[in-house]
């Protein structure tokens, strides 16, 4: 074991321990006939029926963090949801539909905050901010005829959105005049909140170093990027941080990269990973824990689709090949993936094997979080060959009841290194073949 070891000795329950912001989920054929139902329900002119129809279908997919509750008669309803640190609170009747998210909780009256949220309004489709007593809101009242079950789901996507971004700059730009609204946050144990630091700043020297070590401009955009993925799904930061951490995806997608401006858009990216790692370590703990992420829903992606991906992109662990460069080719594996998981809802077989692939190539990360069986030493740098075998034929043996051909041949994978482990692992993944 590396330093990390000896820092985290003490064991936590690993089943605790959540990866990514979002969750898979891909309906079944009865939950999509409930999006299409709601929709028919409410052009059929049955409204409250269409918006009861599609509060079951999010709170199949959230669960706890939706509740709703409809009258004995049938014909209205109120509803919480709960999204990132904010509550979204509302009722429907048969005449108008009501919305509303406290954002932030004046302690003293002050223009400038108002005049922040006030410049917001002019960006908003759905809802405007204001004042309920001491309260800055978000809020939306609005007849049912002219809000369509469509509407009504982006209409709370975008309080939902909206009051967390927003409420994090009140925070971080007017402490001391207003407090922010944090409903709710589910504090993560001390130890994870340790890990997760430390490791955000490892991963981050790392791709400096990394960085410097490469010539090639296209290379370092991917080195940055992969750290990026990295940190959102493996840390899975949330509050200030994580608008921060999502600004390097930003820049690299608004400056659309060529041969002419690579390298300008890598010292930006750069840049943000320098504030970052400039923030004290109490900051950055402040945004490590965990919330409910109900909207917006990730588009989902089939294992055909994912394979298809997978095969396009190794293009980049091979070119790291024959530059001589194994240290990249994991880097890029962990690239493919991690873009993978952040951008998409996955089929769950594929997290779960995914995350073998996490527990692999970081496994002092998963070590300091309490998970004890190790499939990589760092000391003697060998591979952990029955181990990761055993985990992955126990996936597919989970999962072999519902999809009977499903295999994963473990004995085409190299325990030689960790960068032929991680490309024989993509090529191996993407060979998986799955019925969607």
């Amino acid at each position: 074991m590396g330093i990390f070891s000896n820092i985290f000795g003490k064991s936590c329950d690993p089943s605790e321990v959540r990866f990514g912001r979002q969750i898979a989920f891909k309906p079944d054929a009865a939950q999509s006939q409930m999006l299409v139902q709601s929709d028919a329900l409410y052009n059929d002119g049955n409204c409250i029926d269409g918006y009861i129809a599609y509060m079951k279908f999010i709170q199949l997919i959230c669960g706890e963090a939706v509740d709703f509750e409809v009258d004995e008669e049938g014909k209205s309803f109120t509803f919480v949801i709960r999204h990132g640190s904010k509550e979204i609170t509302g009722s429907v009747n048969a005449d108008e539909v009501t919305a509303e998210c406290v954002v932030a909780n004046f302690v003293k009256p002050d223009v400038a905050p108002m005049r922040y949220v006030l410049a917001q309004n002019a960006d908003m489709l759905y809802s405007k901010y204001g004042l309920n007593g001491d309260n800055i809101v978000l809020c939306q009242r609005c007849p049912v005829k002219d809000m369509s079950v469509t509407s009504f789901k982006d209409m709370l996507s975008e309080i939902a959105l909206s009051a967390n971004s927003t409420g994090e700059h009140i925070e971080a730009e007017f402490p001391e005049l207003a407090v922010c609204r944090h409903s709710n946050i589910i504090s993560l144990t001390s130890q994870e909140v340790d890990n997760k630091v430390d490791f955000l700043r490892a991963w981050i020297n790392e791709t400096f170093r990394l960085v410097e070590t490469t010539e090639i401009e296209n290379l370092k955009s991917y080195i940055i990027l992969s750290a990026t993925f990295k940190i959102l799904y493996l840390i899975s930061p949330e509050g200030a941080l994580l608008n921060i951490v999502q600004s390097i995806l930003d820049i690299y997608s608004e400056f659309a990269p060529d041969a002419n401006n690579n390298t300008e858009i890598n010292y930006r990216m750069l840049s943000v990973m320098e504030d970052i790692m400039a923030m004290p370590d109490h900051e950055l703990a402040k945004s490590m824990y965990k919330t409910y992420a109900v909207f917006p829903e990730l588009n989902y992606k089939n294992f055909m689709e994912l394979a298809d991906s997978i095969t396009s992109q190794l293009k980049l662990p091979v070119q790291c090949v024959n530059i001589r460069r194994p240290d990249l080719v994991t880097v890029m594996c962990e690239y493919i993936v991690g873009g993978q998981e952040v951008r998409f809802a996955l089929h769950q077989v594929a997290y779960d094997l995914m995350m073998i692939f996490w527990r692999v190539l970081n496994a002092e990360y998963f070590y300091g979080l309490g998970f004890r069986n190790m499939l990589y030493n760092e000391t003697s740098n060998t591979l952990a060959a029955e181990k990761i075998a055993e985990e992955i034929n126990a996936v597919i043996a989970g999962y072999v009841p519902d999809y009977p051909m499903l295999t994963f041949d473990t004995e085409a994978l190299s325990y030689d290194s960790l960068d032929s482990f991680a490309c024989s692992f993509l090529i191996e993944l993407k060979n998986i073949q799955i019925p969607d």
